[in-house]
């Protein structure tokens, strides 16, 4: 059903237009104002060319969401209205109902599971601190060029491949501070204040 300001030929339509046939519009029809409709099936790819919003999804109080996939492996991308505070942003695998990450009005972000390889890198106007499983659990405190600032990392084994915590300065490739089960390794000179 169509209804409202439709005009066919430039004679605006004063009735709606109904029936179970088809309407062949022509190759690039021009819809204003907004398109109610209980649903829209595109057998093509649904294209914008707006570059301000895109797909822009409003609903008013509610969440907004966007669904990926069909009844297996669905994913939902979504504004949870009420959620943190209100406004938090979410992605959730549906069928797992799980929330895989969420991030609040304040930048916090929240992940479920982990990341198994590859780095995790949280940038800033100040540099990065990035994390890599893969070498030896070793945290990375960057500069904004990405280089490690003055060398620093930090994490299990980072620097000795042992099961110790430590901090490690990958320019002098010194362990300064060593911490074990049961034990505390300073090399240097330790000054407290």
């Amino acid at each position: 059903t169509l209804s409202s300001a439709l005009t066919y030929g430039g004679i605006t339509l004063s009735n709606a237009v109904t029936g179970t046939g088809n309407m062949v519009l022509s190759a690039s029809p021009t819809l204003t104002g907004i398109l109610t409709a209980a649903a829209i099936t595109a057998s093509g790819a649904i294209t914008t060319s707006d570059t301000t919003d895109g797909v822009f999804i409003t609903a008013g109080t509610s969440d907004s969401l966007l669904k990926l996939g069909g009844t297996n492996y669905q994913w939902r991308v979504m504004r949870d209205y009420a959620g943190g505070g209100g406004g938090r942003f979410k992605i959730r695998y549906e069928q797992g109902a799980l929330d895989a990450l969420i991030i609040e009005r304040t930048g916090a972000i929240t992940m479920a599971g982990s990341v198994s390889t590859g780095a995790l890198t949280v940038g800033g106007t100040g540099g990065t601190f990035s994390g890599n499983r893969t070498t030896y659990d070793a945290f990375t405190l960057s500069d904004t060029n990405g280089t490690p600032h003055n060398g620093w990392k930090f994490g299990i084994g980072t620097g000795d491949g042992s099961n110790s915590f430590n901090f490690y300065n990958s320019t002098t490739t010194t362990i300064p501070l060593k911490i074990a089960s049961a034990a505390i390794a300073v090399t240097g000179t330790l000054a407290v204040s």
